[in-house]
């Protein structure tokens, strides 16, 4: 389809993400919806919902309500949820991400700078920075944001002070060198008036660029057409005449025809003999197309299957350190399983070690046996077969990932991988009573039944077992029970097996009674 030259002109535009973070009433949604305001990006709809009423019974214009949509948001005049808006210049394309400032908001934030190009924070010219100055600038810096603006806000409420904002900035350089950037723009503004945010202000003279001037001249990162070939599997298509492709996003590199790559994880090589680029023939395809290859000969490739240069390939590792966000409302401890999804590829993860947190106060990594609701920290994952990656400082699109509930499917955690994690130092040796325990999820224990119990009643106490969430067998002599017991399980058993191992006597034939001396014991099973 042919566009008109405008429309080219615009589709050409290079696209630009930032996310916005600062303390609570710091101004970010004002200044964002100044911004929007005097870029030229409100329809009259938008204005319409952001005209209040103020104390002397005038309309007024209350920018915050812009991209503060919730209602939650407005009765509090906080931001809560994660708010994207687009707009457009001559020179770029903008994505931008209004995230909150509270600390239990964290993971809100997370999710609104994982794709971000740059990190906007905002500081009020007469508090000064912050703790949350600091912590969102170090959850920017771990999520591989190397452009940072910081926007001294409030300038009025200072008189316009060029001494008060050399004080911050002295104060922000000492801070900023914590959290791993060595360098940031700092600019003057004042959200609520416009100074300095699209246009250069008569109040600001000494200012030397404004936020718009910035954004628009921030170096994007490394085009990922320049990176090795990273693509992974989607669907699986077959044509009328039984050929088979298989279609994916390119994530990084360039593809053409002819070219060889590697298919991980099984590390089976490949010939591209035909490409299609949005169902269209093409000789070769870019980062960022969605395509569809035929190789040279049949393989056995699926969806999660990754696609790479043959001379720059993934790694393999079924071990992993990886540093992590953790959203869930209930802890994460050592030995919980997880479904961890990595592009397309999902698989059964557990939580091998937690090997620290990060205190947000004042960044230092501690030892700790749990991480709690938006806490960061370094773990070490292990998976039930080898995972093609690359590290996220290499590419995020091979090197990030989130965990899932296998239960509630809700995702309670986003990470990346920094690295193969050591083996421990027992791999040579048979895996110990602890390590079951943590691959299944809860430690073993022998049921052993009253000697009257029938085969059925005994099924039907397993089954209860099992649909609780432990894996189970039956043993019908005491060998047989101390064998399944040594592999970590419950065992349901008329006999005692010999050897330390934790169990419980029922009595009676009363099944109901059963489950009432038992169900007190699951929850300790899984405790450590």
């Amino acid at each position: 389809m042919e566009h008109s030259p405008r429309i080219e002109r615009h589709l050409a535009k290079e696209l630009f993400r930032f996310v916005v973070a600062g303390s609570v009433d710091d101004g970010k949604s004002t200044l964002l919806g100044r911004l929007l305001l005097d870029a030229g990006a409100l329809f009259e709809d938008q204005l319409a919902d952001a005209t209040v009423l103020g104390p002397d019974g005038l309309p007024h214009l209350d920018l915050s309500r812009v991209t503060d949509g919730l209602l939650a948001e407005r009765e509090q005049q906080i931001t809560i949820d994660v708010a994207y808006r687009y707009f457009a210049t001559e020179r770029r394309k903008f994505i931008v991400a209004d995230t909150p400032g509270h600390l239990q908001y964290t993971r809100n934030m997370v999710t609104g700078a994982c794709t971000a190009d740059a990190a906007l924070l905002l500081v009020d010219a007469a508090k000064g920075p912050t703790e949350q100055t600091r912590r969102h600038a170090f959850v920017a810096a771990k999520l591989g944001i190397r452009e940072l603006i910081v926007c001294v806000n409030k300038m009025d409420l200072v008189g316009w002070s060029q001494e008060r904002f050399d004080a911050i900035s002295r104060e922000l350089h000492d801070l900023l060198a914590e959290t791993g950037f060595d360098r940031c723009h700092l600019i003057p503004v004042c959200a609520t008036a416009g100074d300095n945010v699209v246009s250069r202000s008569d109040r600001l003279p000494w200012a030397e660029a404004t936020l718009l001037e910035l954004l628009e001249g921030l170096p994007l990162p490394t085009a990922p057409a320049l990176a090795p070939v990273r693509l992974w599997v989607q669907l699986l298509l077959r044509s009328g005449d039984g050929a088979r492709r298989y279609a994916g996003t390119l994530a990084t590199g360039r593809i053409t025809v002819g070219d060889r790559l590697l298919l991980l994880p099984s590390g089976l090589k490949i010939g591209v003999t035909e490409l299609t680029v949005a169902g269209r023939p093409s000789d070769s395809a870019v980062a960022g197309e969605s395509i569809a290859l035929r190789f040279d000969r049949e393989v056995d490739c699926a969806r999660g299957d990754l696609l790479c240069a043959e001379t720059s390939p993934a790694r393999l590792a079924s071990r992993l350190d990886a540093s992590l966000v953790w959203f869930s409302d209930q802890p994460l401890r050592v030995g919980a399983r997880l479904l961890l999804r990595l592009g397309t590829r999902e698989t059964l993860a557990t939580v091998s070690k937690l090997v620290s947190r990060t205190d947000l106060d004042n960044l230092a990594s501690e030892p700790c046996d749990r991480l709690d609701p938006n806490e960061l920290g370094n773990i070490v994952l292990t998976t039930l077969a080898p995972l093609p990656f690359d590290t996220f400082e290499a590419s995020s699109a091979t090197g990030a990932f989130v965990l899932i509930d296998p239960q509630s499917l809700q995702t309670v955690g986003a990470g990346m991988i920094t690295g193969e994690a050591a083996a421990p130092a027992t791999a040579s040796d048979s895996p110990t009573a602890s390590e079951r325990s943590l691959r299944l999820g809860h430690r073993a224990l022998c049921v052993v039944l009253p000697s009257e119990a029938t085969d059925g009643a005994a099924g039907r106490l397993e089954r209860r077992l099992f649909d609780a969430g432990l894996l189970t067998a039956s043993a019908h002599d005491a060998g047989q029970a101390a064998l399944l017991l040594a592999a970590g399980l419950v065992v349901v058993s008329t006999a005692r097996p010999d050897g330390a191992f934790k169990t419980v006597l029922l009595s009676g034939s009363d099944e109901s009674a059963w489950w009432l001396q038992l169900e007190p014991l699951i929850t300790r099973l899984r405790e450590r």
